[in-house]
């Protein structure tokens, strides 16, 4: 069993990265107010029929995923991993506090279904940069990857394709910390090979960074799950580096067996060290959020149209 005081330094709603740890393994969850206490799944229910600010969705969607499930978690089994990817994991909580940078991953890798690669095996010693290279590196994985020393950014060049983009967006009010997501899908879309036909309506764990209209599925080449990225100025932002779709039990016709030619894809990720975007971000040319990168004219000419 895990207390949460309201009092403490790290608050249910400000949750430091490590807390989120020790709630991840939990199997019951109380939050204790002076002499008031109680569950955290109730606390979560009540926040699904309140009236809070969007801003409050993001601090505790996914703090409530963790606290919902912790009832299904084995009663004897201390390690078990949860169900979600480092990808995910990092989209949900990296705008938590953190003592050290490195807990941004490293205190997220317990919690993941992923097998522990030798990339993300904890390493203080190792420069944060390398360490923000090795998790681009591992979502990315037939992508080149370049980062700097005092940037907080990864610059991911690939192949791969836009298969759509966000066409409306909503709370799910039967699960609080969850958006349902319409996505309009390109015909790239429907001329991509997948394990399994993907539905038109995901629904999807509120993140760090809120799901938005006009945001746009992406899929890297040797990505196991796709992206959600945004337009800025002049590239891709990844705001999600990994989703789960949701898919139907249709079975692709021989008709829809041709495969698209991936495309050129630049993609800008970011691991904030405090806080999240601002929205004055999204309007910086990509020279000016990663001065260090290079690229020639026509590429970048290209990369615009």
């Amino acid at each position: 069993m895990l207390v949460l005081s309201c009092y403490s330094e790290i608050s249910f709603i400000g949750s430091g990265i490590q807390v989120l740890r020790e709630v991840g393994v939990a199997r019951s969850v109380w939050v204790i107010c002076d002499s008031v206490q109680i569950s955290g799944q109730a606390l979560c229910e009540g926040f699904g029929k309140s009236k809070l600010p969007l801003n409050f969705l993001t601090r505790i969607g996914s703090v409530a995923y963790l606290i919902n499930v912790t009832p299904f978690r084995p009663k004897y089994k201390t390690d078990s991993a949860g169900s979600l990817s480092i990808g995910e994991l990092i989209g949900l909580y990296c705008n938590r506090q953190a003592t050290e940078q490195y807990d941004k991953i490293y205190a997220l890798l317990g919690l993941s279904t992923d097998p522990r690669a030798p990339s993300l095996q904890p390493n203080y010693e190792t420069p944060w940069h390398d360490i923000l290279k090795n998790v681009a590196r591992y979502n990315f994985p037939e992508s080149s990857i370049n980062t700097w020393n005092g940037i907080e950014s990864a610059i991911i060049e690939g192949k791969g394709w836009i298969l759509g983009n966000v066409r409306n967006v909503t709370n799910d009010k039967e699960r609080y910390g969850h958006q349902i997501i319409t996505i309009d899908f390109s015909e790239t879309a429907k001329t991509v090979q997948y394990d399994e036909k993907w539905e038109s309506v995901w629904v999807l764990r509120a993140c760090a960074e809120l799901i938005q209209d006009g945001h746009i599925i992406c899929l890297m080449q040797g990505q196991s799950q796709p992206s959600i990225v945004r337009l800025c100025h002049d590239h891709f932002a990844v705001s999600e580096p990994a989703v789960t779709p949701k898919k139907s039990n249709c079975i692709l016709s021989s008709e829809e067996n041709d495969t698209a030619d991936p495309q050129d894809i630049l993609l800008r990720w970011k691991i904030p060290t405090s806080e999240v975007r601002t929205e004055l971000e999204d309007s910086l040319c990509l020279i000016q959020m990663t001065p260090d990168f290079q690229e020639s004219d026509a590429k970048t000419q290209s990369r615009l149209n």
